[in-house]
């Protein structure tokens, strides 16, 4: 199944803006906020799975399903290089140029918008 950016960017902002402090919900309740709403459950399902195996979100099993907390660090530092509509929107184009990167390559390429938008760069 193909990872979909789009979706795992969506998942990042709405546990952030959704799940408090030492809460935790389904994937089922996350499908029902507004960023999440128009994917198929399927493709959120599996950026959950796979932010959970990157260790940008905090899982759990509580009562044979699945909850999902919030960000960790890693998560909050990505989910800051990707956040800026603008930026993000460079970084996928970007990609399209090559059919797609690594968490690392996206990493570095936002970082790289950030810095050109603050006048960074050399």
């Amino acid at each position: 199944m193909k990872l979909d950016r789009d979706c795992m960017r969506d998942v990042l902002l709405t546990i952030e803006e959704k799940v408090g402090f030492k809460e935790s919900t389904s994937i089922q309740t996350l499908h029902t906020y507004p960023r999440l709403k128009d994917y198929r459950l399927v493709d959120v399902y599996y950026c959950v799975d796979k932010l959970t195996e990157a260790k940008f979100i905090k899982g759990f099993t509580y009562k044979g399903g699945p909850d999902y907390s919030e960000l960790t660090f890693e998560g909050h530092e990505f989910l800051e290089t990707i956040r800026d509509d603008e930026v993000w929107d460079k970084t996928t184009d970007a990609l399209k140029k090559v059919g797609g990167a690594t968490i690392p390559i996206i990493y570095e390429l936002a970082t790289s918008f950030i810095k050109t938008k603050l006048g960074l760069t050399v």
